[in-house]
C-alpha cells in the first residue's frame, strides 16, 4: 500500500485512505500538536484550501501553530504540493520572516493606523519568498522526511545503489521494490 506524505491541503489529524492508498496524518509529524492541527484543519474547512505558504502564515494563530511547527511541516513535505516553484530550503531560510511580517500587519491593523496614503500600516504585499542559495539533494529531502515522519516516504537513501546492489548480489531473495 503506498503511502502519502502530508500535506497542508489533504491531511487530517489521523491516516486516512484515498484511492487505495493512505495519506499520512498530520498530527504524527514530529513537533506539530493536536490543537496545532485541529486549528489547521478548521481553518482549511471553514476558507478553502490554503492558496500558498503564505496564505498559510496568514491564515494561522501564532499561538498555536508556532514557528517550532511551521518549519516542521515544511521539513515533512506538506507545502510541497501547494509551494511548487520554491525548494523546502527556500520555506525554512524564509519562514521566520514571513511569521514575524504577518504578526506585524496584524498588530499593525488591529491597532488601525493609518499611514499617509491612507493605507493600513504594515498591510505589505512585499511580503516574499526569496531563493535559497541552497539546493536540497534527495537524500537531504529524505533526512528531513526521516526527522519529521519516521520513516522515509518519498524514496529511500539506497535508492541510488539500487543497481549496483542487485548487480554485485549473489542473493536471489533480495527485493528493493
Amino acid at each position: 500500500i503506498e503511502i502519502l506524505k502530508p500535506s497542508i491541503n489533504e491531511s487530517f489529524s489521523k491516516f486516512t485512505v484515498v484511492n487505495d492508498k493512505i495519506r499520512f496524518a498530520i498530527s504524527s509529524i514530529k513537533n506539530v500538536g493536536e490543537t496545532a492541527v485541529e486549528d489547521i484543519i478548521k481553518e482549511r474547512e471553514r476558507n478553502g484550501k490554503y492558496k500558498s505558504f503564505i496564505d498559510f502564515c496568514e491564515r494561522q494563530s501564532s499561538d498555536t501553530v508556532n514557528k517550532k511547527c511551521v518549519e516542521s511541516l515544511i521539513k515533512a513535505g506538506c507545502f510541497d504540493e501547494i509551494e511548487t516553484e520554491y525548494t523546502r530550503f527556500d520555506l525554512l531560510d524564509n519562514f521566520e520572516k514571513i511569521i514575524d511580517g504577518v504578526v506585524r500587519t496584524r498588530k499593525n491593523n488591529y491597532i488601525n493606523q493609518m499611514n499617509f496614503f491612507g493605507e493600513i500600516a504594515g498591510n505589505d504585499d512585499r511580503i516574499k519568498i526569496e531563493k535559497s542559495e541552497r539546493v536540497p539533494s534527495q537524500r537531504e529531502l529524505l533526512d528531513m522526511e526521516k526527522e519529521m515522519l519516521g520513516m522515509y516516504l518519498t524514496g529511500h537513501p539506497l535508492d541510488e545503489y539500487k543497481e549496483l546492489i542487485e548487480k554485485n548480489s549473489n542473493v536471489s531473495t533480495i527485493d528493493l521494490n
